[in-house]
Order: C-alpha cells, then sequence, then structure tokens
C-alpha cells in the first residue's frame, strides 16, 4: 500500500461493478462514472478512507488497496470492486454539457463540478454580416471563449471584437470543420456548418452538413460548388472538369442523389485526376 497518495481534487471517479443482464442471467462487468468535488482521502484502520461531494450527497469508500498509478490513483473496495481517481480533462465537457457537445477549457470543466452552472450549454459560431464565420464561440460562467489554433482562448471582459457579429448555434461536429479551416487559413460560410435549432435540432437544408466532407472541403481550400440537388450537378461537374482535386466531392455528391450516371466516364480512367477525399490523415486527427 503506498504510504503517501494525493487524490485528485475535483476528480472523475470511475467505478467498477458487477451486473447481471436480466435476460442472459450472465454477469457483465459495468464501470460508473462519477464527477466528484472536494475529494480527501487518508488512512484509515482498513486501507483508505476516501469521501467527496456527489451533488448533493456525499460519498465515501474505504479502499483495501491503493496505489498511484500515475495518471490515476486507484484501489479496490471490500468487494473487489475496483475504483479509479482521475484528474477533469476538457473531454469530460460532452459528457457534462452535452447540449454543447465538445471539449471546453479545463478551467471551466473543473469549476462546473466544484460549483455548478459554469459549463456553456451550446456551442455558436461567430458569423460577419457576409455570413463568413469568425470564429466559435462558448459563453461560460467564467467568461467567454472563442476558437482559435486548436483551442479555446478567453475574451477579456472589454473586448468588442463581438461587435456588428450574428451569434448562430450550431451542432457540435462544426468543431472539427473549423479547426480544418482555421488550421488550413481558409475561410468558411455559417452555410459550411451543422446549424441547430432552439429545441438542439440541426437545421440544414437536405438534412445534417456532412461534416467529413465539410472538414476536407476547409482544410483543401478547394472552392467547390454547392451541390444540393440534381440540378446543381452540372455546375459541379463543369467546375471538376477544370479541377480534378474536387471531383471526390461531386462524386459522392452525386451518389447521394442516386445521380451516378451523371458523373463522366474518364473522371475514373487512371491518371485522370483523384476522386477519393484529401486529408484523409488530416481527419483522423480530428475524430477525437
Amino acid at each position: 500500500m503506498t504510504s503517501a497518495v494525493q487524490f485528485p481534487n475535483p476528480a472523475v471517479v470511475e467505478v467498477g461493478y458487477t451486473d447481471t443482464d436480466p435476460v442472459t442471467g450472465v454477469d457483465e462487468q459495468l464501470t460508473g462514472l462519477r464527477y466528484a468535488a472536494n475529494v480527501a482521502g487518508g488512512p484509515d484502520p482498513l486501507g483508505w478512507s476516501v469521501g467527496w461531494d456527489d451533488g448533493e450527497d456525499i460519498r465515501g469508500v474505504i479502499l483495501t488497496e491503493v496505489t498511484d498509478a500515475g495518471d490515476a490513483i486507484v484501489g479496490s473496495d471490500a468487494l473487489g470492486n475496483p475504483y479509479r481517481f482521475r484528474d477533469l480533462d476538457p473531454y469530460d465537457a460532452v459528457t457534462l454539457a452535452p447540449g454543447a457537445g465538445v471539449p471546453q477549457p479545463l478551467i471551466a470543466v473543473q469549476a462546473e463540478v466544484l460549483r455548478g452552472g459554469v459549463l456553456a450549454q451550446e456551442l455558436d459560431a461567430v458569423v460577419a454580416p457576409d455570413n463568413t464565420v469568425a470564429t466559435l464561440m462558448l459563453e461560460t460562467g467564467i467568461g467567454t471563449f472563442v476558437r482559435y489554433s486548436g483551442d479555446w482562448q478567453l475574451l477579456t471582459p472589454d473586448s468588442d471584437s463581438l461587435e456588428d457579429m450574428n451569434i448562430v448555434p450550431v451542432s457540435a461536429g462544426a468543431l472539427a470543420v473549423w479547426d480544418a479551416a482555421d488550421a488550413a487559413d481558409q475561410s468558411i460560410s455559417i452555410f459550411d456548418l451543422p446549424t441547430t435549432n432552439d429545441d438542439g435540432s440541426i437545421n440544414n437544408p437536405e438534412g445534417d452538413v456532412d461534416v467529413e466532407t465539410a472538414a476536407a472541403m476547409a482544410a483543401s481550400g478547394i472552392q467547390i460548388p454547392e451541390i444540393r440537388a440534381i440540378e446543381d450537378l452540372d455546375l459541379g461537374i463543369r467546375y471538376g472538369n477544370t479541377h480534378p482535386a474536387a471531383r471526390w466531392y461531386i462524386t459522392k455528391r452525386a451518389h447521394a442523389l442516386n445521380a451516378s450516371a451523371h458523373i463522366p466516364a474518364h473522371w475514373n480512367v487512371a491518371g485522370s485526376g483523384a476522386v477519393v477525399p484529401p486529408f484523409t490523415e488530416d481527419l483522423a486527427e480530428l475524430e477525437m
């Protein structure tokens, strides 16, 4: 047993337990998740006594074994159920604030667990009068954060950078699209992002924005004509004839519109130009 252990505070408490499937009767090993404030632990005659605030309740456990695993404090109770105490991270905001559904600044995540009511409950796009997206925004209980260079930056209270801008709610998928465009130093419009209604539902013509396609387009810098209907294919094909790197998108939209026969046969001839999405490796890195 470790003689000196510092439990993270606040912390994520992961608790392993066994449950029986009511249909099959088979025991399943599951993990429960709690967000804990005021975590404290110390030696106990039976091992280690650990307590924490769990919402309005106070929880505690006696751990018979405790080990500092580097990225977490781990142990088990008298029944052998495993416990793991780890630091919070920005991705915990996805669970704590599903309305926004994106990682948020660590300081805001910590404050949410400690006192509540801090995390942004929606993700917004900051949109210029010409419909160009300037950045994404989180309105948290500790201030307004905007997205630049793949991170959230806190605006100063006296900042006037949001003046004359429109604030448009967007869904979580907008983050990958914006980060790809920002990294490629490319501009995108609000119509390139999946926007949302007041009830959180997606609000884009022809269904959801294809986030993977939009992120690849943003990263490539290719200004491909938008194709929402079969009538748009003619313009798209003319563009693809002179811009081979755009053919993958036009072909994809043609398949989605059940209009594959419109795609020129020579596009699929080896050496005539790619018809597969570019930046595949970059997109894989964005899927976190």
